[in-house]
C-alpha cells in the first residue's frame, strides 16, 4: 500500500538508503490515487529529504518547488531559501525571502538581517534599506550605532544623501565614541560642506578616537578650516598631527602653503 511504502521509505532514509528510499517513494508518487491526497505531501517531502541526503541538489530542490506550488507553506519556502542559497541562485532565493517577508512569515531577527545582507549582495539598496529603517523602528535591540551606521552606509549606496546623512549622525550621537562623527565629517566632507565637516570632526575628537583616527580628523579639520579661510587655525590643526601618520608629509605642504600666504590680504 502507499502508506506502506512511505513508512518504508523513511525508515531506510533513516538508516541513510536514501538510494533504496527512493525506490519505494517513486512506486507512491506513480498511483494516481494518491493525487490530492494528504499522503501525497507527505510523499513530496520525504522524496525532497531523499534527494538531498543524496546530494542530488538538482531534484532536491524540484520537489521542494512542486512543494511550495501546491502547499505554500513557510515551511517549504524556508527549505527552498536555503535550497537556493547552497546552489547560489541568489536572486531566487532573495524573491522567495521577500515572500516570507511580506507575509511576516521571517520572525527570527537573524532570517531577517540574512535578507538584508543578500539585497545587500544583489546590489538592491532600496529594498534593503527601507527593510533595515523598518526593522530599527520596531526592534528596541537594534537601536545601536551599529545598525544605523550599516542603514547610512546602504543609503549612501543607493545615493540617498539625505537618508545617509540621518542614519549617520543618529549613529554618531548614540556612540560612546567619535569613529561614526568621523565618518560623518568625511561624508560633509566629501559633498564640499566644510563648515559641518569640520565641525564633525572635531565632536570626534571630544568623544573619543584612536591616534591614528585622531590624526584623520585633524588633517579633515585641517582641509575643511582651510577651504574656510580659517588660515591660522588650520595650521593648528596640520602641526598636531603625529609623525606617524601617512599623510604628515601632505600635512606639512598644507602648512608651508599657509605660511607663505599674506593673512592680511584677506
Amino acid at each position: 500500500t502507499p502508506e506502506l511504502n512511505l513508512l518504508l521509505a523513511r525508515i531506510l532514509l533513516m538508516a541513510g538508503e536514501a538510494g533504496r528510499a527512493i525506490s519505494y517513494l517513486k512506486e507512491v508518487e506513480s498511483l494516481s490515487s494518491i493525487k490530492g491526497a494528504e499522503i501525497e505531501e507527505n510523499m513530496l517531502f520525504t522524496l525532497f529529504l531523499a534527494y538531498q541526503q543524496l546530494g542530488n541538489n538538482d531534484e532536491a530542490i524540484t520537489y521542494l518547488e512542486i512543494l511550495g506550488d501546491k502547499y505554500t507553506r513557510p515551511k517549504y519556502l524556508r527549505y527552498l531559501s536555503n535550497m537556493y542559497g547552497e546552489v547560489e541562485r541568489l536572486q531566487d532565493q532573495l524573491a522567495i525571502l521577500s515572500l516570507l517577508y511580506e507575509n511576516e512569515e521571517l520572525k527570527n531577527l537573524d532570517e531577517i538581517e540574512t535578507f538584508i545582507y543578500l539585497a545587500i549582495e544583489l546590489k538592491n539598496f532600496h529594498r534593503a534599506g527601507s527593510i533595515l529603517e523598518k526593522e530599527i523602528s520596531k526592534n528596541p535591540d537594534w537601536k545601536n550605532p551599529k545598525k544605523f551606521f550599516l542603514l547610512s552606509q546602504i543609503w549612501l549606496m543607493a545615493l540617498e544623501w539625505e537618508n545617509s546623512k540621518e542614519a549617520l549622525n543618529k549613529a554618531a550621537n548614540l556612540s560612546e565614541r567619535g569613529n561614526y562623527f568621523l565618518e560623518l565629517a568625511k561624508l560633509y566632507g566629501s559633498k564640499k560642506d566644510w563648515t559641518v565637516c569640520s565641525n564633525s570632526a572635531k565632536k570626534a575628537i571630544e568623544k573619543g578616537l584612536s591616534p591614528n583616527q585622531q590624526d584623520e580628523a585633524n588633517f579633515i579639520i585641517g582641509k575643511s578650516l582651510y577651504n574656510q579661510g580659517n588660515f591660522e587655525e588650520s595650521k593648528e590643526h596640520f602641526l598636531a598631527i603625529s609623525r606617524k601618520a601617512p599623510f604628515y608629509d601632505e600635512a606639512r605642504t598644507w602648512t608651508r602653503l599657509i605660511n607663505e600666504i599674506d593673512i592680511t590680504s584677506f
